[in-house]
């Protein structure tokens, strides 16, 4: 799976991400709870956020726990992982190479 650019500066409904709280996908851990770190086309690191509950099922489905945070707060816990880029309502699609595992 691979991150495409996000939609634009606002959603849907006009509200600009970076003045409301985001949906961030999140894996759990036995100590501590870790941001889901992606990558964009380009192969750079970025963390993804999701402006609605829908948008975060559509992308990584149902069952995918998460955390709401503010834009500055995700920046925040993802720069000490050098993780610079924050992408907001990704679009995702399918790696083309059928020889490639999924895992």
């Amino acid at each position: 799976m691979e991150a495409l650019p996000s939609s634009g500066p606002e959603d849907a409904g006009g509200v600009r991400p970076a003045e409301c709280s985001l949906y961030v996908p999140v894996r759990p851990g036995r100590a501590a709870t870790a941001l889901r770190i992606c990558r964009t086309p380009q192969g750079v690191r970025t963390v993804v956020a999701f402006t609605s509950r829908h948008r975060l099922a559509d992308a990584f489905g149902p069952g995918q726990p998460w955390i709401r945070l503010g834009t500055p707060a995700l920046r925040a816990l993802a720069e000490p992982l050098g993780v610079h880029e924050v992408t907001i309502d990704p679009r995702f699609s399918v790696d083309a190479d059928p020889g490639v595992p999924v895992g």
